[in-house]
């Protein structure tokens, strides 16, 4: 499924704040995650929404703090997915 640029910038940017030995597993639950989340939605593309909401879903429990975190730092605001953020 095809990415917009800003949803493929701000995931390789959150990426970035985890660790790098944590990096490409994270990447794979978070691209699956947000796959399915695209699927939901009907989305032809994946856009920040879709992203956003997929990597939170795709964050363990102990570890999202810090991407909720990491997701203000780069500008996403949060308010909007306060049905997903718990």
């Amino acid at each position: 499924m095809d990415w917009s640029p800003e949803a493929t910038q701000k995931f390789k940017d959150l990426l970035g704040e985890i660790q790098p030995f944590m990096r490409p597993l994270a990447e794979t639950m978070g691209r699956n995650e947000i796959g399915k989340v695209a699927q939901a939605r009907g989305a032809a593309q994946i856009d920040l929404d879709t992203m956003v909401i997929g990597l939170i879903k795709a964050t363990p429990a102990n570890l999202k703090p810090k991407m909720l975190e990491a997701m203000t730092k780069h500008g996403i605001d949060l308010a909007k997915y306060s049905e997903y953020t718990g």
